[in-house]
């Protein structure tokens, strides 16, 4: 392997040997071990990915909660802490629960165990 002229000023003979040293590590990982990809591969899932077929869809809102209906606005008629530039300044939707007294994730009926 030859190196370019800085090197050998840099680092010497030692840097030489020790950069050599590093091409037969035992513990690297071989690339042809690994497997090859294939469209099948993106058609899986994990575990707790969204899959329309089973899961009911998160944006679908729980009748047993009271949502946000209205947004708090200015005298001009803005929502309070927009900008335009990067939008809403809080993540306040029409998602958000209301009537739950704990968090999403304390209380009994959202929480995912």
């Amino acid at each position: 392997r030859e190196m370019p002229e800085w090197f050998e000023q840099k680092y010497g003979e030692t840097g030489l040997e020790t950069a050599e040293e590093e091409d037969d590590d035992p513990d690297a990982i071989d690339p042809e071990t690994l497997g090859k990809w294939d469209v099948t591969d993106l058609k899986d899932k994990f575990e707790y990915e969204w899959d329309p077929e089973v899961d009911a869809d998160p944006n679908e809102l729980d009748p047993k909660f009271e949502h946000v209906t209205e947004f708090a606005m200015d005298d001009d008629g803005v929502e309070i802490g927009y900008d335009p530039i990067f939008g809403r300044s809080n993540p306040i939707d029409s998602r958000t629960q209301v009537t739950s007294m704990d968090s999403y994730v304390i209380d009994d009926a959202t929480r995912d165990d």
